[in-house]
């Protein structure tokens, strides 16, 4: 199931972001530089933020995924709101890979679940071009509409 997340959550949140990031690095992928106090008051500041909605996936008592999505844009033109997601992981050591890509497409239905009940009509998600999450995302609709740069600071 998919629900709110709670303070009580933040250690598993956690592991599953730094799971994610290591196995994107794994993977030749962009690997964040992982800041884990950031990590930490971000995700528990977005717990209370109504522009924000930080879900986790709970199967079996054991929290298994997490998403989160923001809303941001222009505060004088409500057509420029725009949804943007900033988490959407499984765990990679869950076991079952069926239920991994199953959720992992619920969590997706949740977050424009999300930002349409704002009244949002555009939504962001970062992911390479190559991964199963784009291919996913073409298959939604969505189109890849630029590139972003990072650099380290």
């Amino acid at each position: 199931m998919i629900r709110p997340a709670t303070h009580g959550d933040m250690t598993d949140i956690v592991g599953i972001v730094l799971a994610a990031n290591k196995q994107m690095g794994i993977a030749g992928r962009f690997q964040a530089k992982v800041n884990l106090p950031r990590i930490v008051l971000i995700l528990g500041t977005m717990i209370h933020n109504p522009l924000a909605d930080l879900s986790v996936v709970e199967l079996n008592g054991t929290i298994a995924g997490a998403c989160m999505v923001h809303a941001g844009g222009l505060i004088w033109d409500d057509t420029s709101l725009i949804a943007t997601e900033h988490l959407w992981h499984m765990n990679p050591d869950w076991p079952n890979e069926h239920q991994k890509r199953f959720w992992f497409i619920k969590m997706l239905d949740h977050m424009i679940g999300w930002a349409r009940a704002q009244g949002i009509k555009r939504f962001s998600i970062s992911t390479p071009p190559e991964t199963p999450a784009a291919r996913l995302l073409t298959r939604r609709g969505f189109i890849h509409h630029e590139t972003v740069f990072v650099g380290d600071m």
